[in-house]
């Protein structure tokens, strides 16, 4: 599971592994976003192996991080001015994670102040972003998925600022 635990009047991502019986078996707390700010955790997936792929957003910005079976860290990235929203591991361990970043024209993890939300998927493999694919701008992503042949669906808001937000799907293949 994770979410976001208290830290004084801010909070930090949180996640833990437990067992089929509920027994807690790790836990691990992002990095402290400072007083006042917060960084929730947005999405997660566990991969067959048992890790654990959490991407947060918030004050900090996107995190990315993959957690082995016991609760180490295997790698993690972050970017200030982005947002990462919605991940999902292949049966293979390739991480898929869908955000945002606040420059139409930015590649994914590099930090712009612009105020535009560019939509976007990505593939990262040992902590590497292989590739990446634009999606629309703004978009706000609820939530994305791999299937078996390799191809990822993501869905969101088109302006989920304004009262009435449009859906946007779309759909990548990566093989």
């Amino acid at each position: 599971v994770c979410g976001r635990s208290p830290a004084r009047e801010g909070g930090r991502s949180w996640t833990a592994g437990y067992d089929p019986t509920g027994q807690q078996l790790w836990e691990a707390e992002g990095p402290q976003a400072g007083d006042g700010a917060f960084s929730d955790c947005w999405d997660m997936s566990v991969a067959p192996s048992g890790a654990v792929a959490v991407v947060d957003s918030g004050y900090t910005g996107a995190r990315i991080v993959l957690y082995d079976a016991g609760g180490g860290i295997t790698w993690e990235l972050a970017e200030g001015n982005t947002g990462a929203q919605a991940v999902d591991v292949a049966a293979d361990g390739r991480v898929f994670v869908g955000g945002w970043s606040a420059e139409a024209d930015a590649t994914p993890f590099r930090s712009h102040s612009v105020g535009e939300k560019a939509g976007w998927v990505v593939e990262i493999v040992d902590g590497q972003v292989l590739r990446q694919a634009p999606a629309a701008a703004p978009l706000s992503l609820r939530d994305l998925r791999v299937h078996a042949s390799g191809a990822v669906t993501a869905v969101g808001d088109l302006e989920s600022d304004s009262s009435c937000p449009q859906i946007w799907i779309g759909r990548y293949d990566f093989g």
